[in-house]
């Protein structure tokens, strides 16, 4: 799977053995941590239906680069930019929901989210 992750910038979250993290090739990956093999992966563009902004360079897709929080059953993202976060169900990676946070062409998401109170 390296090969095909491009660079990871992001810590990953960890719940229940699964490890949780998005690359730059515009991906976010769901990874066992016993044994490193994938439950699942998800590309961001193809899942949001978002297209890059263009502004990040070597970069043609859309992409997250913070860690994703765990809020229970799901995964919340920030996508880098557009300025969107977004949860996927935690167990497949479906999108459950998408909300765009700041209109401005330049706005990033560039740090993790935090779960408060459910």
């Amino acid at each position: 799977m390296q090969d095909q992750t491009k660079d990871i910038t992001a810590t990953p979250a960890i719940f229940d053995g699964v490890l949780y993290f998005p690359s730059w090739n515009g991906n976010v990956y769901a990874v066992r941590a016993r044994d490193g093999s994938l439950v699942w992966e998800k590309n961001l563009s193809e899942l949001t239906g978002l297209n890059s902004t263009g502004l990040i360079p070597n970069t043609n897709s859309t992409v997250a680069r913070a860690t994703p929080t765990i809020a229970g059953d799901l995964l919340i993202v920030g996508i880098y930019g557009p300025a969107v976060v977004i949860a996927m169900e935690r167990a497949n990676g479906k999108l459950f929901w998408l909300a765009k946070v700041d209109d401005h062409p330049l706005a990033l998401i560039t740090m993790s989210g935090t779960a408060y109170n459910g």
